[in-house]
């Protein structure tokens, strides 16, 4: 029994599908944390979020533990407007 898609749920994961390289990029530029909501919803009253988030962890056995810390990227970034 196959699972059958509708032209709308097609085009909703197309559009996430071309968020996520977006998502990686913001990393790369520097950013420890990115995220894209893909949709709201009322829920009892209260809105709720849907929401694809990509962040930068450290491996191990703990990958949170610097979360919310500011810890410096060791790539270099290039600024806009300055000579290389």
């Amino acid at each position: 029994m196959g699972i059958s898609m509708g032209s709308r749920q097609a085009t909703f994961l197309s559009k996430v599908a071309h968020a996520i390289p977006r998502l990686f990029k913001s990393l790369e530029e520097g950013n420890v944390r990115a995220e894209w909501i893909l949709g709201l919803r009322h829920i009892r009253s209260r809105q709720a979020r849907l929401k694809l988030v990509a962040e930068l962890v450290d491996p191990g056995e703990n990958p949170l533990k610097s979360h919310g810390s500011r810890n410096r990227c060791d790539k270099e970034t290039e600024v806009r407007g300055e000579p290389k």
